[in-house]
């Protein structure tokens, strides 16, 4: 006489075991990806800055050794106006950055 093997399946336990294991590892690895995140928003905003003073003393070069006045500053010098937005301080700061 044959024997039926019956293949077996997870118990509710074992499952809920398994869930609660993935939440856990997933509330420890998202802060991780949120500070790297930030950190990236960083390093964009110090390149945009630095990319505003090279303009800025490449333009106060050429004529005569002086600075743009602050009030006309960004239509005297030639820049992409999505480097004025700091990507820390959010998309509604139209100028983040202080001449």
């Amino acid at each position: 006489m044959r024997t039926k093997t019956v293949s077996r399946g997870f118990t509710l336990i074992e499952l809920l075991f398994v869930i609660a294991i993935t939440a856990i590892i997933a509330a420890i690895i998202f802060p991780v990806f949120a500070k790297a995140r930030e950190k990236a928003r960083q390093s964009s905003c110090l390149n945009n800055q630095r990319q505003i003073v090279v303009a800025i003393l490449m333009w106060a070069q050429d004529p005569g050794e002086t600075f743009p006045d602050e009030s006309s500053v960004w239509p005297e010098i030639n820049i992409d106006r999505n480097i004025l937005m700091c990507p820390t301080k959010g998309k509604k700061v139209a100028n983040a950055y202080v001449y």
